[in-house]
């Protein structure tokens, strides 16, 4: 449809189709009827829907990140980053029991640069549960799950820099393979096409 190209993100279940312009969300139900209208965002360019279909989180590049109810079509929740904690797009991902919500967030308060964390939120109410801080130089690009497992691609800086697929367990990102650069840009194009609606391509 022409209509959705004009969305910079969207993300659809069984039941519910979503797609976000940056200042505002439509959610279109199974004949394609907008069902909601969600106004007056800012620079809301990302966002996920959740395994069991009942929540939408909405992140911006402003710091926050919003959570509507798909039962209701409301707002549930504005959760507001931690101080010194900023945003960054993309990177966010429901685990697949829908308990927790996973969201790359920077601290950029150490003097060699920004340093990457995945903040961990109880999807109850949204609390924080854990902040798992990353090795210096190590940037998560995007989540994926396979067979229950939080797969994180990304890469590490400096001079020997390298790109990664590992998973992320127990606080820790695990296991880390090597990938080429040429790898890398493949899976985050193909994380970009889902995100544009395109079907899910997974890691492996």
């Amino acid at each position: 449809d022409r209509m959705m190209k004009n969305y910079k993100s969207i993300v659809f279940s069984k039941k519910h189709l979503a797609g976000s312009t940056g200042a505002a969300i439509e959610v279109y139900d199974k004949s394609k009827s907008v069902v909601a209208r969600f106004d007056g965002l800012k620079r809301v360019y990302d966002l996920t829907m959740s395994p069991c279909g009942k929540l939408l989180c909405a992140k911006s590049a402003q710091g926050y990140f919003l959570v509507y109810s798909l039962e209701t079509l409301s707002l549930l929740k504005k959760v507001e980053i931690e101080k010194n904690y900023d945003s960054v797009d993309g990177a966010m991902i429901f685990s697949s029991d829908c308990s927790k919500l996973y969201n790359v967030e920077v601290c950029s308060e150490t003097e060699e640069g920004s340093l990457c964390t995945v903040a961990v939120y109880d999807t109850v109410d949204f609390s924080l549960v854990e902040r798992i801080v990353l090795c210096e130089g190590m940037h998560i690009c995007d989540f994926e799950y396979d067979n229950n497992e939080c797969l994180v691609i990304g890469y590490v800086r400096g001079e020997e820099g390298y790109s990664f697929i590992a998973k992320l367990c127990g606080g820790a990102v695990l296991h880390p393979v090597k990938i080429t650069k040429s790898e890398l840009d493949l899976y985050t194009a193909l994380k970009c096409l889902e995100n544009r609606g395109h079907k899910s391509g997974r890691f492996v």
